[in-house]
């Protein structure tokens, strides 16, 4: 990520970086929410994970290193978010909040 995104723990206060964060998600497996602003400025929930391989077809990834790819379990398929669109994360009974989004 080119910079670092700062979420803020509404219930706790503490500051965390959204990298920390993605990082604790991929080596852990845990399901956790997002609600981000697609492109068209409408806004989606997601509920997934990282780290599902079952449903890739060979080839090689077509989204941007920038965006994380996760698989949706609602939707049942991958979906690509860009970082500085994430509104708010909800992991593990604790909701993170992207003070400093602008849409």
């Amino acid at each position: 990520m080119t910079q670092e995104l700062d979420f803020r723990n509404i219930l706790g206060g503490e500051v965390t970086y959204l990298q920390s964060i993605v990082q604790k998600l991929q080596r852990s497996g845990t399901i956790f929410g997002a609600l981000y602003c697609k492109k068209d400025g409408s806004l989606t929930q997601v509920n997934g994970r990282f780290g599902v391989h079952k449903f890739l077809r060979g080839g090689k990834r077509t989204a941007p290193d920038t965006m994380l790819v996760i698989w949706d379990n609602n939707r049942k398929r991958y979906t690509s978010i860009d970082p500085e669109r994430i509104i708010s994360m909800r992991v593990q009974k604790k909701e993170y909040v992207n003070f400093s989004y602008k849409s």
